[in-house]
């Protein structure tokens, strides 16, 4: 399956938006316009990339026992998931991140994050 990075921006806003709790349990998730497959591809990623803390199970899926399904609960974003997001929250800047990534052929989220934080800093007179 392939990083949708979209996804993992949206995915980190709604979780900073529903996660309200220290520890919370979000399960589930919806996003309109992405498969269910698709997003819980991304929390493992997002776990994977420790953006966001969330306890995993795989387990057979219940038609195709050859299959795995992961069943998860994100507990909430950890501080590279705030520190990331703090970074592409603006949509104005996003647009601009995605495009600099992609005129360099580096779509990963630590290229991305990079990008964001030198945007910033840019901006603010720093770099």
């Amino acid at each position: 399956m392939k990083l949708e990075v979209d996804l993992v921006r949206q995915l980190l806003l709604h979780i900073e938006e529903h996660a309200t709790r220290p520890i919370s349990d979000l399960d589930s998730i919806k996003i309109d316009g992405w498969t269910k497959d698709q997003i819980d591809y991304h929390v493992v990623l997002l776990a994977d990339a420790v953006f966001i803390e969330a306890g995993l199970h795989r387990v057979p899926d219940n038609e195709d026992p050859s299959l795995v399904r992961v069943i998860y609960s994100v507990r909430r974003l950890t501080y590279n998931g705030h520190e990331f997001l703090e970074t592409v929250r603006d949509p104005a800047i996003w647009r601009k991140v995605k495009e600099k990534a992609k005129a360099v052929g580096a779509m990963t989220l630590p290229a991305i994050a990079q990008i964001g934080a030198a945007y910033v800093k840019a901006q603010l007179g720093l770099g």
